[in-house]
């Protein structure tokens, strides 16, 4: 009976473990990633402790709203976001709408050290529109 339970003991331990690991990042919506207690992995880079806040005037958009795809390009390893904001002010132009989501998340090298990062955007407007992109870092 004692190496019964000695057995099963340690095939939960290993079954706990296993399932306490990081994961490869998947493509699909940041509403997945906020669900992520061990983080995920891209290459040799450790993404984990996402949070999202939306703000703005307009209806307020959703992390399901926000498409994430994973970039696995050797050295820009990543995601490329399309939260797919949409404004527009017919009926009332003279009403300021703004619609705006942050996004956070903690990136760790599991080999070697971050030396740089990169951020691009494709935002369009027209008309009196702005698009705006802000990004905030520290290296440790």
């Amino acid at each position: 009976m004692k190496k019964i339970f000695l057995l099963i003991s340690a095939l939960v331990l290993t079954t706990v473990s296993a399932s306490a690991a990081p994961s490869t990042c998947q493509n699909g919506t940041y509403a997945d990633y906020l669900l992520l207690t061990e983080g995920c992995t891209v290459g040799d880079l450790l993404f984990s402790g996402f949070g999202f806040l939306p703000g703005g005037t307009a209806p307020l958009i959703t992390a399901n709203q926000v498409g994430v795809g994973v970039i696995t390009d050797l050295g820009m390893e990543g995601f490329a976001f399309n939260p797919g904001i949409n404004l527009s002010n017919v009926g009332s132009p003279t009403t300021f709408l703004s619609r705006d989501a942050a996004l956070s998340f903690t990136v760790t090298a599991l080999v070697g050290m971050l030396t740089d990062l990169h951020l691009f955007s494709n935002g369009v407007t027209s008309g009196s529109g702005a698009v705006n992109v802000t990004e905030t870092y520290c290296f440790n």
